[in-house]
């Protein structure tokens, strides 16, 4: 036996062979056709596609050969030689050629006494391995025979690469998002990690993605009263949620220092004012509520209105939108001024983004938020959030028009109990 020189640049050759990850992988419809069409063509009772690896000859598809029969040593394989030259490799009968005397394939089963193969190139010149047909008796294929196997070697080859490429874009998205779940969680650390946690406060987000330009914020202030923010951010998205970011930093930074709710609205308008470069702004309802006073107050820029239901949910009190949204006005045209309600029986505070507003049938944002409470007539405290995300689950299933959601419930009835019990 004559063994195969090893090709040139074998270690580069080896390396792109790897690149395609298709060694040892099952088989796949579309390389069986191509083998099938063959061995059709040519009027072969075997086809192969065989790859050559560092020391073996692996085939991804094989036509005519028993399941079982995947491999061969590589030493005095016809690929071997096949992927030597760049024309179509062929031997009229194996059995008289010295360089294949020990081939597996020349034994009685298959009895391999002709074979035929074309290079497989990959596109940066490399011969991979053989797309090859076999007979058991001697013979040779006719021109048109020879363009044909040509042919189907290059639509092979294009198999191969789309191949390749699909995983590339797999595993690009596999890491994508991987990366977006590691930046979902740090978002949502950054802006959750300060919020309020209290029996009295309930909050949904329900982003249209995988990120939120809603945002809900709430921290008690030293002195006391809760404040609180529920937001939407213009656009969608994660441009949406990092602008969200610093807003929310500057929001709890303001409540531990204790600022006046006008004080802070101010403020909150300068910080989005300076990142006005992205050209967003943010519709914000922007509340405290004082369980000592019995008062609510709200300031709301483009936003629903925010609900106070009692305790059977009917509706007491609403604030609409009376601002434009943060960061439009220069500070010296905003107006800060906050409505505040004094409760005679503690009830609970609802806000939400007008996702929810068009989740509550309809796109008439007043027509919309009086359904809302309609829909909340006769619940208690506990339920209504429950309620209005079924509500969200069922618009969803029906439309494919999705948009951020936030909804916050405050049960001003806990907070005078928990302030009683203190």
């Amino acid at each position: 036996m004559q063994p195969a020189p090893v090709p040139d640049s074998e270690s580069d050759r080896l390396q792109e062979l790897e690149s395609y990850q298709i060694l040892d992988t099952a088989p796949e419809p579309q390389f069986d056709a191509i083998t099938r069409l063959a061995a059709a063509i040519c009027g072969a009772p075997i086809a192969l596609v065989g790859l050559v690896d560092r020391d073996r000859v692996w085939f991804k598809s094989r036509f005519g050969m028993h399941p079982t029969f995947t491999e061969s040593p590589r030493q005095g394989a016809f690929c071997a030689q096949t992927i030597l030259g760049d024309a179509l490799f062929e031997v009229p009968d194996p059995a008289q050629d010295r360089r294949f005397l020990d081939n597996v394939l020349l034994l009685p089963d298959p009895g391999v006494r002709f074979y035929a193969g074309m290079p497989l190139v990959s596109p940066n010149g490399f011969r991979l391995g053989a797309l090859c047909v076999m007979d058991r008796r001697p013979g040779a294929l006719s021109p048109a025979q020879r363009e044909a196997l040509s042919n189907l070697a290059s639509v092979l080859m294009a198999l191969m690469e789309a191949r390749r490429l699909r995983q590339s874009l797999s595993q690009l998205q596999l890491e994508q998002d991987r990366e977006l779940e590691l930046a979902v969680g740090t978002i949502d650390n950054m802006v959750d990690s300060e919020c309020l946690r209290d029996p009295c406060l309930r909050r949904v987000l329900i982003p249209a993605g995988r990120f939120s330009g809603d945002v809900i914020a709430v921290r008690r202030k030293p002195g006391g009263p809760i404040c609180g923010m529920v937001a939407d951010v213009t656009g969608h998205g994660l441009a949406s949620a990092l602008y969200v970011i610093p807003t929310v930093q500057a929001f709890y930074k303001m409540c531990a220092k204790d600022l006046a709710a006008e004080v802070l609205c101010f403020e909150l308008n300068g910080k989005i004012r300076q990142l006005a470069g992205t050209g967003r702004f943010m519709a914000a309802v922007i509340f405290e509520i004082d369980a000592r006073a019995q008062t609510v107050s709200v300031w709301n820029g483009g936003m629903p209105a925010a609900l106070y239901l009692d305790p059977v949910g009917e509706l007491v009190r609403k604030w609409s939108s009376a601002h434009p949204a943060l960061g439009v006005l220069p500070d010296e045209e905003l107006e800060a001024t906050f409505d505040t309600y004094r409760w005679r029986t503690p009830g609970q505070f609802l806000a939400f983004s007008d996702g929810l507003v068009e989740a509550a049938l309809g796109f008439d944002p007043t027509a919309s938020v009086l359904r809302v409470a309609d829909i909340l007539q006769g619940t208690s405290a506990g339920e209504r959030v429950d309620r209005l995300v079924r509500i969200v689950e069922s618009f969803r299933r029906r439309s494919s028009q999705h948009d951020d959601i936030a909804i916050l419930a405050l049960d001003c009835e806990q907070l005078v109990r928990d302030l009683r019990n203190a």
